[in-house]
């Protein structure tokens, strides 16, 4: 069974979806045209339980075939990698659970308090998505939830998003993109609506294009970051171009040098190895790309030409926030005389006077076992200085000091509470 023609799919008794390398999927929907398709039980071999989830399956596909078909996933999941559970496509994004959007009596989805609490704790227990594509994530919730929150009218709608707003954009404090988007979102509505759906189709509305916008960003930054990128290397022959973790914007820069003779290096990340997603993705776009452990990096960053890293949040004094292990790349490029490029949406630009937040996780993801006569630590992210960084690119342009950054990508106007 597939999503859509384009898009291949499986569908097994814990429904999951199989996104192949480079599929794109051109369905938009909205929460309104679908039903609700529950998880299968804990006990997935009943039979009963496995019968229903295909019926509403087919159901469910059987009215995606009558929405419009003017979308494409902002990111590839690579071949191989399984998303434990089936969303909702919401305008876009796979960023609404399917199992925590639930139905009515009359049919209709409602996104009530029990439903937007399950998807906040998707956001907060995400180790794979890009800062991005979690930010856009939360618009889909946002945009949810003026859709379908339970509400007797405009001002106790309002309320509702207001505190469902705070309440994502707090979710991953090492992440400027959830925050500033949710802020573009706020800034952008409408001025107050009197009437109920007034004020759900603005709020809805609103939250998809901030999304369109934010889409358009990382394609943008890619596509200058992959300019960048090729007058770097003019003159090499063969290079070496190192990088770690995952960057929609990198993954699409570097697929960008496919046609060259570059090899791209790419440290695993661990503790969950989202290096080893981009290498598989890189692979098949066609570059030659060396997977590597992290503490290799010392040795690759003497073999390279150049680095290249994503952000997580990059504050306007050129300080670079990323998965941990960025700083060790930069220092060992630096030793090493080669440059490194900041490459991002300009819409994770944050003022340098934020104090940085950087998550830890839980240690159990090292693999050590209970008992142990040590203590573990697992920090997801860390700062690094802009003394160690060459050039940033953004989709506004390209950056060699700090103060070309904020000229390029001036920070917007902060939005009351």
């Amino acid at each position: 069974m597939s999503l859509c023609a384009r898009v291949p799919c499986t569908i097994s008794t814990t429904p999951s979806f199989r996104v192949l390398p480079g599929a794109r999927s051109r369905c938009a929907l909205r929460v309104s045209d679908l039903g609700l398709i529950r998880t299968s039980p804990a006990t997935a071999g009943r039979a009963a339980a496995r019968q229903a989830t295909r019926h509403r399956a087919e159901r469910r596909n059987r009215r995606m075939a009558d929405v419009s078909r003017n979308w494409q996933f902002p990111e590839t999941t690579p071949q191989g990698t399984h998303i434990q559970r089936l969303y909702i496509v919401f305008e876009g994004h796979l960023g609404v659970a399917r199992d925590h959007a639930y139905d009515r009596p009359d049919g209709k989805v409602t996104m009530d308090d029990r439903a937007f609490q399950a998807n906040l704790a998707e956001i907060r227990d995400d180790r794979a998505s890009g800062a991005g594509a979690l930010a856009r994530r939360c618009l889909a919730i946002l945009a949810a939830s003026a859709e379908a929150a339970p509400a007797r009218n405009a001002e106790y709608l309002g309320a509702v998003l207001r505190d469902r707003a705070a309440a994502l954009a707090a979710a991953r404090p090492s992440m400027a993109p959830v925050p500033n988007l949710i802020r573009r979102w706020r800034a952008a509505l409408p001025p107050a609506a009197s009437d109920l759906e007034g004020l759900r189709t603005a709020a809805a509305e609103t939250a998809r294009r901030v999304s369109r916008d934010s889409e358009a960003a990382t394609a943008q930054a890619a596509r200058l970051a992959a300019g960048h990128l090729y007058k770097s290397l003019a003159g090499h022959s063969a290079p070496v171009i190192l990088t770690l973790s995952w960057s929609a914007v990198v993954a699409q820069a570097l697929a960008a040098l496919a046609v060259s003779d570059a090899e791209v290096r790419v440290a695993e990340s661990r503790p969950l190895n989202e290096g080893a997603r981009l290498a598989e993705f890189l692979a098949g776009e066609g570059l030659a790309v060396t997977l590597i452990t992290d503490a290799q990096m010392a040795q690759a960053a003497a073999r390279a030409a150049l680095g290249i890293c994503g952000a997580d949040t990059l504050l306007a004094d050129g300080t670079v926030v990323n998965k941990t292990g960025t700083a060790p790349m930069a220092l060992a490029l630096k030793d090493a005389g080669r440059p490194l490029i900041a490459a991002c949406e300009s819409f994770k630009l944050t003022p340098a006077s934020v104090p940085l937040t950087f998550e830890e996780m839980d240690g159990a993801e090292l693999g050590y076992g209970e008992g142990r006569p040590f203590a573990v630590r697992n920090v997801y992210f860390e700062a690094v200085p802009p003394r160690l960084i060459d050039a940033w690119v953004t989709e506004n342009g390209v950056a060699r000091a700090p103060d070309d950054l904020t000229r390029l990508n001036p920070l917007p106007a902060p939005v009351p509470d």
